[in-house]
């Protein structure tokens, strides 16, 4: 095939990368020779592939001439390329064929799109990369398909079909990939040219550099040294290579004396430049260390890699000796300088230029280091007098120094400075410098006053006979410090919310008798809790925000200082200035807030003292005893109430321990409550049984709480104590009397409301049985069964008197149990058919699936309280049930029976069940309502369940049903067994395997139960999961009874799930909810039919036989 022939010709191709690279390498192509060499090597290689072409027919070939030749002439340039071409050329001339004009041509356009490319690269204008290459290929090819036009026409379309796709497709990838290889040789080339050339450099920078140079490999492996490392080291280049340089010598610290780590290992290691400083080399060849400064940096290749390391070093033996002396010296001036706790300035005498200035002048006068250095003295306003500056300039100049001069200073702001200067000159390398200080005294001054200010308020506190006195005192000494034309003391009301000023001077406005705090100035510093400073905007700002209102004549500047007691604010001090808008600063503002803080503790000290004296009459005239002890209770006080109490006076008391009170009555738990508490900071309420100094015992109410101080640390509790004697007696007393009447009034009401409501439930049953007698079609039979239910009803009413009775000795605590075996079965059974007519008559049906069991249980508890229990249950679900089923049974977990009374009827309401068990108590308390009963019948069921040690819960849901459930721990004899049974149903021998899906125990034995006519396989599963798993398992599943309501699973999900497996398979839902929406859920499942509880024997059978 064409392909297979070119590919096996054009790999001849990629071998002439090979050999051109080699004849490179050997003869640069930029020479002669090298261009004749490699286009005689191409032409050859033309010649070898046309001499094993694809042969298309005879004089037409195929080969691979057009990449030789084009890429000849675009990497080697025309010389190489037209030997080439005239090679091939010749050679197909020489062939001859049909083919000699479309091989020619081919052999000339080749040509002259490789010179056209070449020309263009060597202009700049064109890279070798993989786009241009491949372009290069597709062109040169696509004219080569233009060339075969010169073929007879006769086998034009046939040498199209056949070759068209190999020249436009593989011939452009040849190209491409033989053009990169010889691109890569080129690349290569000059690279290696590169390389020698800069090693050349390298080498000859080496050896001419001043300093020390050595070079490491990776390894740390030295490879090269100059003159100045020989010389320095002590080793020559030869004897150094290939050692490393701690071999050569080793790093010492020049202060410690200890050997280092050498920098080339440490660039090795942390890969970063190394710079070495007051370190000594040490060499076997050198006596002694010799001083130097080194670097060491990575030398890393293309990628980042490091492949050696240069190190660079020299002697400095003098210059360090210089810069050591030149540096102690700075650094002693600098330290002295910079560190000074004065501002310092230096400054050149010649020319007065500022060299140098401290932070501490910087911080003091606001100036900006930058801004001064170079700048004449003259030209830096600092001297508020320049008067002074220039006196000051000359008596330095002429007398060499000056000390403690006063002056004004000014800060860049503006703000003037009290100050002393002292100044003298200095030289510093052989120029003269004038070298000042300056100590600034303005905060000095200013403290000195407010200290004076400060002493002469705290003086007048001490001395001034009243407030009036001491606030006059107050704005004339402030007045020393800050403008109080304008001064006054505001005093804030707590109750009313308003300010009043006992102490006002005003240039222009009238004291106010009171104003309200809200919307004022003061009020505003009072709200805040904090100083404020305004100007005229400021206050005219807030007032039209709506934050404060004027009151009185503007200021142009306001100050006021909120008076603290602890976290509560009592007033302001307040100073302001109608004409000065710059009255008032925030260093006055801090003055104002320390006088502030003194009026403010003078003011409470003296409300203290007020306080203390009313406090101290109330507990002395207090009506109720008060004893203040230590923190170890040890009694320091006790006001006269105690002494007229106890018959201790303060002196008896005083040091005794209240444990002299004591009757011993109250545990020693009552006194380590009462310790634990006040000990934990809580106030302890409690009563005292307690006994006087007489011997007479007295009851005593107290409250006792512990006293702190301003670190919250105790320091002593006192007790507040009344005597509750008589008020305790009267209060027993109506206890014991109110317990009387009220257990009167229960017993009566019980015993009627008990009565009333529990004799309905048995003469419902006698009267219910007489109207049937009373008919005239009763037969014998029935006639028997009704008198004898007639029978058990009378004695059960006689049973239930005896028990209200008993109810009543219950609640006089008289009660006893009767514990007796009887067979639960037949008392269930029994109670059952006490409704059995009333359920008729309502259409109601009672589902009790004990009368099927052949099998009794036999337990052991109070008969007739069982049997109340669950009458007065069934009795209540009749009441409450209009429609639908009761179903009554129970179930046995070790010692215990659990029974339930399910019903359909109204349900509970949420809000009212916490209730339901009270006495008298019945969801529907109206005169209208429907339901007839004391509301005792669930609390007598619960007072029973509770005699019997059970308990009783119930489950509701509104408009949906309710059930009771009660347990009682009992002994039991033969239980029933629950084993796949086979019985006989009297239904159609249709079905012969039965699954019935049923959680509840008592549906499960009624449909049992029922089918007992045939012989027909009960299989039981109590989820809708094991309906799902039973179906799977077993195949032989005739039909399945799926309740709908079961849990994991309900009966809708896993009929679905049978459905799908099992299509054909009869589904019956049964459900005790009978409601259209549930119905349609379960026929959507694809349920063949549906009946609802209770289940009917002819609804049963009607399903089963259809």
């Amino acid at each position: 095939m064409i392909i297979i022939d070119l590919v096996h010709n054009l790999l001849g191709l990629v071998a002439l990368s090979v050999l051109s690279g080699m004849i490179d390498s050997r003869f640069d192509r930029s020479t002669l020779r090298g261009k004749l060499l490699q286009g005689t090597l191409f032409g050859l290689l033309v010649v070898a592939a046309m001499m094993y072409p694809y042969e298309f027919q005879k004089g037409v070939i195929f080969d691979g001439r057009s990449i030789v030749i084009s890429l000849c002439s675009l990497f080697f340039g025309p010389v190489s390329g037209i030997i080439t071409a005239v090679i091939a050329l010749a050679y197909r001339v020489s062939l001859g064929g049909s083919g000699l004009l479309m091989g020619s041509l081919i052999i000339l356009s080749s040509l002259l799109f490789g010179l056209g490319f070449h020309y263009a690269q060597s202009k700049g204008k064109l890279r070798t990369s993989y786009t241009s290459l491949y372009t290069f290929g597709i062109l040169v090819h696509l004219s080569m398909l233009i060339m075969i036009l010169a073929l007879p026409s006769s086998m034009l379309k046939e040498t199209y079909n056949k070759v068209t796709l190999t020249i436009i497709i593989v011939y452009p990838l040849m190209t491409l990939v033989i053009g990169k290889m010889l691109d890569y040789q080129k690349v290569h080339k000059n690279l290696i040219i590169k390389i020698k050339q800069d090693e050349s450099l390298l080498k000859a920078t080496l050896y001419s550099i001043g300093d020390a140079v050595i070079t490491t490999d990776n390894h740390g492996i030295i490879r090269k040294m100059n003159r100045a490392a020989e010389d320095l080291t002590g080793w020559s280049e030869i004897e150094a290579s290939g050692k490393t340089l701690s071999e050569v010598y080793q790093l010492v610290d020049d202060e410690t004396g200890r050997n280092s780590e050498d920098p080339v290992t440490r660039v090795l290691r942390t890969g970063k430049v190394v710079i070495e400083t007051n370190k000594n080399i040490q060499t076997s060849r050198n006596l002694f260390p010799i001083p130097v400064g080194e670097s060491a940096s990575p030398i890393q290749d293309d990628k980042g890699n490091i492949i050696g390391v240069v190190l660079i070093f020299r002697e400095q033996a003098e210059e360090r000796a210089t810069i050591k002396m030149l540096l102690e010296t700075t650094l002693m001036f600098n330290t002295t300088f910079e560190n000074s706790p004065v501002p310092m300035i230096l400054c050149e005498v010649e020319n007065g230029t500022i060299t140098d200035v401290n932070s501490v002048f910087l911080r003091e006068t606001g100036h900006i280091r930058e801004e001064l250095i170079g700048r004449s003295f003259k030209q830096v306003d600092f001297f508020a007098d320049p008067v002074f500056r220039n006196e000051m300039i000359f008596s330095v100049l002429k007398t060499g120094k000056i000390y403690g001069v006063p002056f004004n200073a000014k800060t860049r702001n503006g703000v003037i400075l009290h100050c002393l200067m002292s100044a003298n000159i200095i030289h510093i390398r052989d120029k003269r410098y004038f070298l000042a200080s300056i100590l600034n005294i303005t905060k000095q001054e200013h403290s000195d006053k407010i200290r004076k200010v400060q002493y002469a308020i705290a003086n007048a506190m001490v001395n001034c006979q009243n407030l009036n006195e001491l606030f006059n005192s107050i704005k004339t000494e402030l007045s020393v410090l800050v403008d109080t034309s304008n001064f006054m003391i505001a005093m804030y009301d707590e109750q009313d919310g308003t300010m009043h000023s006992p102490f006002k001077v005003d240039e222009k406005d009238e004291v106010l008798p009171t104003w309200p705090a809200s919307k004022s100035l003061s009020g505003y510093v009072v709200r805040n809790k904090k100083t404020v400073l305004l100007d005229r905007l400021k206050i005219a700002e807030l007032a039209n925000k709506g934050t404060i209102q004027y009151i009185g004549s503007p200021a142009e500047c306001w100050l006021g200082a909120p008076m603290m007691a602890g976290d509560r604010c009592i007033g302001a001090i307040v100073v302001q200035s109608y004409n000065d808008p710059d009255a008032y600063n925030l260093e006055n503002a801090e003055l104002l807030e320390m006088i502030a803080s003194q009026i403010s503790i003078y003011i409470e000290k003296k409300r203290s003292e007020i306080e203390g004296n009313k406090l101290s009459k109330a507990i002395i005239q207090s009506p109720v005893s008060i004893v203040i002890t230590d923190i170890q209770g040890n009694i320091e006080f006790v006001n006269p109430k105690f002494t007229e109490v106890t018959g201790f006076t303060l002196s008896e008391a005083k040091g005794q321990n209240p444990r002299i009170l004591k009757t011993g009555k109250q545990d020693k738990a009552f006194y380590e409550n009462l310790w634990n508490t006040i000990l934990s900071g809580n106030e302890w309420q409690g009563e005292f049984h307690n006994r006087k100094k007489n011997g007479e015992e007295y009851w005593e109410k107290a409250i006792i709480s512990p006293i702190t101080n301003v670190d919250g640390t105790f320091t002593h509790f006192m007790a507040m104590k009344e005597d509750i004697t008589e008020s305790k007696k009267l209060h027993d007393e109506l206890i014991i009397a109110k317990e009387h009447a009220e257990e009167s009034e229960r017993l009566k009401t019980a015993f009627l409301q008990n009565i009333s409501h529990e004799i309905r439930t048995p003469l419902n049953g006698i009267l219910g049985f007489a109207y049937m007698l009373n008919k005239d079609n009763v037969d014998e039979s029935t006639h028997k069964k009704l008198t004898e239910s007639m029978l058990i009803s009378g004695k059960r009413l006689l049973e239930l008197i005896n028990n209200i009775i008993d109810l009543s000795k219950l609640e006089s605590g008289s009660f006893e149990l009767t514990i007796s075996e009887f067979p639960l079965h037949k008392l269930l059974n029994e109670v059952c058919n006490q409704f059995t007519h009333s359920a008729d008559t309502k259409g109601i049906s009672i589902i009790s699936p004990f009368e099927y069991l052949s099998q009794e249980l036999i337990i052991k508890t109070d008969e007739l309280k069982l049997h109340q229990i669950l009458t007065n249950l069934l009795d209540n679900a009749m009441k409450f049930t209009k429609e639908g089923r009761i179903e009554i049974g129970y179930v046995a977990v070790e010692n215990e029976l659990i029974f339930s009374v399910r019903d359909t009827g109204c349900g509970i309401p949420l809000k009212l069940q916490s209730r339901i068990f009270d006495r008298f108590y019945q969801a529907d308390m109206s005169m209208s309502r429907n339901f007839e009963g004391s509301g005792l019948g669930l609390a007598i069921c619960k007072g029973l369940v509770e005699m019997l040690r059970g308990k009783i819960w119930f489950e509701s849901t509104e408009n949906v049903g309710t059930t009771f459930y009660f347990s009682i721990p009992c002994e039991t004899g033969k239980e029933p067994q629950e084993t796949k049974k086979i019985v006989t149903a009297s239904f159609q021998n249709k079905y012969k395997k039965i699954l019935i899906a049923e959680d509840d125990d008592f549906s499960f034995t009624f449909l049992e139960t029922v089918l007992e006519n045939e012989m027909v396989e009960i299989i039981r599963a109590r989820t809708g999961v094991q309906a799902v798993e039973v179906c799977t398992r077993r195949e032989d599943i005739d039909l399945v009874l799926m309740d709908i309501k079961m849990p994991e699973m309900n009966g809708v999900e896993a009929t679905k799930k049978i459905k799908s497996l099992r299509p054909k398979l009869p589904v019956i839902a049964q459900t005790a909810y009978a409601f259209l929406g549930e119905k349609q859920s379960a026929i959507d499942a694809g349920c063949d039919d549906y009946i609802t509880k209770p289940v009917s024997l002819e609804r049963l059978s009607e399903a089963l036989n259809r």
